[in-house]
């Protein structure tokens, strides 16, 4: 019974996305009056979503272009028309947000299903309640970062349509005044740039059967507009699954880090020869231990001794450094 509430919630949910092939079970299963199978749904929305995400991302380029293309010769347009191009901005942005968290629900769900027909590992109650508290706190803070993203961009691009509105009203005679408004319009329009560019996914949680150097590299490329990363990985994957998943969970945390303080680049070199050993190297000293243990250093800490892990801040000549350690 509690499947089939959360099959009718997701068909709900579905209901608003344009691209009608992830239906396409749903429909058939409504039509025949067979019993849905949730595994199955699962199963097709994981293959079927990538697309559908790819063409929400496609959209919201086309509309990014569109409006790169008017800004030069906005005087010719309508308030009204570039009300519409900033409107469907915004529309398009939404709906590429919420493709991307439907992937990772989906993903999640998987994950907790096969969890769920495992045999139940051998942890004691509170090292699940202490997964369960590090997984939450991640999944909140990503919510509330992607809540205050969208809302900052539509308040970006409601002073660029204020500004455009305004260089129109000033007209040629304005002199330094126009030249001044459209810089700051520029400012906007590339803040609102890579405030899309920022990461808006939930977690960037491990595929099945996806190489751990893969992940890893994928999370690495979520944080590109904002630090310049590299990696160096010696060895295959990690023998332990744990230790994967924990050095996976530990890397995103350290990226989250390190954006929220402007780092500016990040070096991780990973031997999985004998163990799991990683190093990560930032210019900057964000990953230098002040007075007390940060917040970001203790959920490290904890998920690595999930692992049976641990880490160590090192002194370098420049920048800061932290090792990793898990069997």
């Amino acid at each position: 019974m509690q499947q089939g509430d959360e099959m009718s919630q997701m068909g709900t949910t579905l209901k608003g996305l344009q691209d009608t092939t992830l239906l396409v079970p749903w429909r058939e299963w409504m039509q025949d009056g067979s019993e849905p199978d949730f595994t199955t749904w699962l199963e097709h929305l994981e293959a079927a979503l990538p697309a559908h995400v790819e063409h929400c991302r496609e959209e919201e380029r086309r509309l990014g272009a569109l409006w790169q293309h008017m800004v030069p010769k906005l005087a010719q347009f309508l308030p009204d028309e570039i009300t519409h191009v900033v409107s469907a901005q915004l529309d398009a942005s939404a709906r590429r947000g919420a493709a991307e968290a439907l992937c990772d629900l989906v993903q999640l769900e998987r994950v907790r299903i096969a969890a769920l027909q495992s045999p139940p590992p051998a942890h004691t109650v509170d090292e699940l309640t202490l997964r369960r508290l590090l997984d939450g706190i991640t999944a909140d803070r990503a919510t509330i970062g992607r809540a205050l993203t969208a809302e900052v961009l539509e308040t970006l691009c409601s002073i660029a349509l204020d500004l455009e509105v305004t260089e129109r009203r000033v007209g040629d005679a304005g002199g330094p005044i126009t030249e001044t408004l459209a810089d700051l319009r520029e400012h906007v329009i590339s803040a609102a740039t890579m405030l899309r560019a920022l990461p808006g996914q939930l977690r960037s949680q491990p595929t099945p059967h996806e190489p751990a150097s893969a992940a890893v590299s994928r999370c690495l490329a979520r944080y590109g507009a904002t630090l310049e990363t590299s990696l160096e990985w010696q060895g295959d994957d990690p023998r332990d699954a744990e230790s994967a998943s924990a050095l996976h969970w530990v890397v995103e945390e350290m990226l989250h880090h390190l954006h929220s303080c402007t780092a500016g680049a990040l070096t991780l070199n990973v031997d999985t020869r004998s163990g799991v050993h990683a190093v990560l190297w930032t210019p900057a000293p964000a990953l230098a231990m002040a007075d007390g243990e940060p917040d970001w250093l203790l959920r490290s800490r904890l998920r690595l001794q999930l692992a049976g892990g641990s880490l160590a801040l090192v002194p370098v000549a420049e920048g800061s450094c932290a090792e990793i350690h898990l069997p």
